[in-house]
């Protein structure tokens, strides 16, 4: 839709649709994924692995920083 009206008002019209149905759809799956985590069941699952989450993040935080400064050996 976007590449077939590229010019002028139509493509200016395709992109604001485009750009408002994105910030729809992202806010309702945002909502959702928020009331699911904020179930007593999901979140007392959810607080377990806590730990185990911010390690794996920290782990590849450290990854992608060494990678994108050049390290060799890192698979990258």
């Amino acid at each position: 839709m976007l590449g077939a009206a590229s010019s002028g008002v139509p493509g200016i019209a395709a992109l604001v649709l485009f750009a408002a149905g994105t910030a729809v759809s992202m806010a309702f799956v945002s909502a959702a994924f928020g009331y699911a985590l904020a179930q007593p069941a999901v979140a007392n699952r959810v607080s377990s692995l806590v730990p185990l989450l911010a390690v794996v993040s920290l782990v590849f935080g450290a990854w992608y920083a060494l990678s994108a400064m050049g390290r060799p050996g890192l698979g990258v």
